[in-house]
């Protein structure tokens, strides 16, 4: 099942981990490699996720994924730093809208401190949004599919995103999961298209 411009009814309380609103990918090592114009749509993404994260707090279960990465973890010049520190692994998103955080050491979410069966319990479908489509998001899709194979990823487009040299990798990889035949993965254009029931 795929959505195109109609709504999306979710139960209430479904999960929805949120990947990395972080400073670091704001204003910290991320910005300072990439620059202020490239990482401009990685800002535009992250106010997204506030004003999805506000509306959804009382009907959804959301759920902060930071990531804590060793230094020159991915061996790339300039993010030797990305996600080091603790000022770095700040949210810029109210911490007080999750009611849990979980905290990851690879790009996949697979490598959190917390079990993924526990994240999302008996729930039929879950919810990944944040950055980067091109790096935690797909990794972290790919694994997830592969371990709850029984289980839908709903993937709102506007609530991820990648910067701006990286647009059409982005837009390729949201193009094959939007394939009719995925049964694992449901791609919606806006969050503003999601809604759960109580």
């Amino acid at each position: 099942m795929k959505i195109s411009n109609a709504s999306l009814v979710l139960p209430e309380r479904t999960p929805h981990i949120v990947v990395d609103p972080l400073l670091d990918f704001t204003e910290g090592a991320f910005v300072d490699c990439y620059g202020k114009k490239d990482t401009e749509p990685i800002r535009d993404v992250v106010a997204n996720l506030d004003t999805m994260t506000a509306a959804w707090q009382d009907k959804a279960e959301l759920i902060l994924c930071r990531s804590q990465y060793d230094y020159d973890q991915f061996g790339v010049p300039g993010l030797e730093k990305l996600c080091t520190t603790d000022w770095g692994r700040q949210s810029v998103i109210d911490p007080r809208r999750f009611s849990r955080s979980v905290c990851k050491f690879d790009n996949s979410l697979l490598s959190a401190d917390a079990d993924l069966d526990e994240l999302i319990g008996d729930n039929e479908f879950y919810g990944i949004e944040g950055l980067t489509t091109t790096s935690c998001i797909i990794k972290t899709i790919d694994d997830c599919r592969d371990r709850m194979r029984d289980r839908t990823i709903v993937l709102p487009a506007n609530a991820v995103g990648v910067r701006k040299a990286r647009t059409a990798d982005g837009q390729r990889i949201l193009a094959q999961l939007s394939d009719p035949d995925d049964r694992q993965v449901i791609v919606v254009p806006r969050w503003q298209q999601i809604h759960h029931r109580s």
